[in-house]
Parts: C-alpha cells; structure tokens; sequence
C-alpha cells in the first residue's frame, strides 16, 4: 500500500493540473464522496485482520473478486467497442446526406459528431466540485481511522503480551504509545474494565465516524436522479470490500473501483480518474496504519514507490491523451482496464497456486 500511496498522489496530481480545462476534468466528486467513507470503513478492518486472517482465504478471495471484475471489464469494453463500431456505421450515411444537401454544414456535423461522445458532456456529474466540508470531512475521517488502527493494534499486543500470549517483547513500551498514553498504557491495560473501554473505543470509533459521515452524502447526493438508494448501497457496498481487501492484501483499490465504475456505465477516463482519487484515500489509511505498526521496510517501499510514481504518472497523462485524440472510442481506455485487471489475476492465481 506505501508503493500505491506514491502512485496514487502523482495521478492525483496530474489530474488536479488539468482539471480547470474545459472538457478535461476526470474525477467524479460526489462518487468520491460516496465511496471514501465506506472505503476507509474497509481499511480499518482489512488492516486489523491482516495479521489473524489466513493467506489461503485472504488470496482466495481477492482472487474471485478480481475474475469477476476482470470478465464484467471486459465485457463493458466490448459493448463499447460494438456501439462505436454501429455509431460510426450509422452516422457516415447521414453525414453523407447531410453534406450533400448543404456542403457548408461539413464543420457543424464534425463538431456534433464529437461533442455528443465527449466525456464532458457525456457525465455531467463530474463538474460537481469538492467543497471545503468534504476536504475537512475526509481529513477527519482519515485521521480517525489512522489513529484508532494503531491504537488497536498496539493495544491487542500489549493485552496479549500481558496475558503471556505471542507477543513481541516490551510491546506494552512501543515508542507511539508510550507518547500516546504518556507511558501509561501498560497501566492501563492491567486494569481489565479500562481494557475493555480502550479496546471498544478504537474500534468503534472510526465505524461511527465513516458511517454518520457515508449516511451524510448518502442523504446529501438522494436529490439527483441518477442516485437512486439501490445505487448508493450498491456503491457503498463495494467501496467497503474494496477498503477491506486493500488493508488485508495490500492491493490498489483501482483494480476493482475501476472496472465497477465502468460496469455501472461512468465514462472509462472519469473511471480511471475517480478511481484513483479514492485510491490516494484508502492507500494512506492502510500505508500510515503499516506504517506506525512496525509493518512497512520503508527502504523497499521508497524505492518501489519512487518506480510507482513516475509509472502512475505517465499512465494519468496517456489516459488524458487517449481521451483527447479518440473522443469517440471510450472503449479503448476499458480495454486497459480490463486488461490491467487480467493481469491481477494471473498473478494472484499464481500466488495462489504456491500457498
């Protein structure tokens, strides 16, 4: 998730540069709003099981989660592809027509041809900006779960080495809890009823925090057709096990927000857009929790980051210009997708067949 971070702030970056150009903004504020919430919800627990969960269940799982997405991918971009491929085969005909009765019509019927298949007009929704509320919302909520995922974790192995369970020596004296709890957590987690209390509070914590807040923007977007209350949920839904994947297996929450957001008909750049601005929320939460849990080689991820970077990078601006110079072929941008998450999958069937 560290080497995710890095690739997730260059595409942010890119994205954030060109989104003041008309026509060219890719990310969908209010599906963001939508899927942080119950994402960062997911981390919470994915990083909290990641170290009791089984590794045959964790990659069986991602495993079937992936095929499913890899094959709804793929057939999204060929429904595109064939619509193109009719479009194109329907439109040369009128045009032709058109043309032949007025000649000067030439540059109005190329100018229609390409404005009723631009991404822009074709998704109104992501014109819809970012307020400062949901900035300070989301920084909030990120901070919750951060926190309250190295509280728990720390507090588990305290308990644990208390209780003479497997524990790494002097976890009761870990250097972020001793500021914490201004050395006083060893204490503490003597006392079982302010155990309890500890424990509970870190748990609970962020699930409130991230659900009044998704039950927020659930009733706050219920005004425009398009979200329906089916579609919220299902939206929610699949940001959860997204969230929860991302923190048990470390994977980038792309390979499953991306082909979802096309399967549910977004345009394939705003898809990759949007997809990546979640990711730069759920790769944070789970990168900081690894982080301040004794579970990231930062050496490793400063290089594999660095890599990840420039990668992210030249891919954002490759999905920018293949919008720009192929307004009407949405379907080639699906096929990456849908080829990326194929890609997943014979690594993580790889993996699999090892375990």
């Amino acid at each position: 998730k560290a080497i995710v971070f890095f690739g997730a702030v260059a595409s942010l970056l890119v994205n954030l540069l060109r989104k003041n150009l008309p026509g060219t903004s890719v990310i969908d504020a209010e599906v963001c709003k939508i899927v942080v919430p119950m994402a960062l919800v997911g981390t919470f627990i994915g990083v909290f099981l990641n170290w009791r969960a089984k590794d045959l269940f964790i990659v069986s799982l991602l495993t079937i989660m992936l095929i499913i997405m890899t094959l709804a991918a793929f057939r999204t971009a060929w429904l595109q592809w064939r619509e193109e491929i009719e479009g194109l085969t329907n439109e040369a005909p009128a045009a032709a027509a058109t043309l032949a009765g007025n000649p000067q019509d030439h540059d109005e019927v190329a100018a229609a041809t390409i404005m009723s298949s631009s991404p822009a007009s074709a998704d109104i929704s992501c014109r819809r900006a970012l307020e400062a509320e949901d900035i300070l919302l989301a920084c909030w909520m990120l901070f919750i779960v951060i926190l309250s995922g190295v509280v728990l974790f720390h507090l588990q192995r305290c308990f644990d080495e208390l209780n003479g369970r497997a524990a790494p020596p002097m976890s009761c004296k870990h250097p972020v809890m001793e500021k914490l709890f201004f050395g006083k957590m060893q204490s503490w987690m003597e006392n079982k009823r302010i155990a309890a209390f500890m424990q509970s509070l870190a748990m609970g914590l962020p699930m409130w925090s991230c659900g009044v807040t998704a039950f927020h923007y659930a009733k706050k977007v219920r005004h425009h057709a398009e979200w329906t209350l089916g579609r919220i949920m299902l939206f929610q839904v699949v940001s959860f096990f997204t969230g929860l994947l991302a923190g048990m297996v470390g994977i980038g929450g792309g390979l499953i927000l991306s082909p979802f957001f096309l399967i549910t008909g977004m345009d394939p750049s705003i898809a990759v857009g949007t997809s990546s601005t979640c990711i730069l929320f759920t790769s944070a939460s789970t990168t900081l929790q690894y982080l301040f849990t004794d579970r990231i080689i930062v050496a490793l991820a400063v290089v594999y980051g660095l890599v990840s970077l420039v990668a992210s990078f030249l891919g954002t601006v490759l999905v920018h210009l293949l919008r720009e110079w192929l307004p009407t072929r949405k379907s080639f941008i699906s096929f990456l997708v849908a080829l990326t998450v194929a890609a997943s999958v014979a690594l993580a069937t790889a993996k699999l067949v090892t375990l």
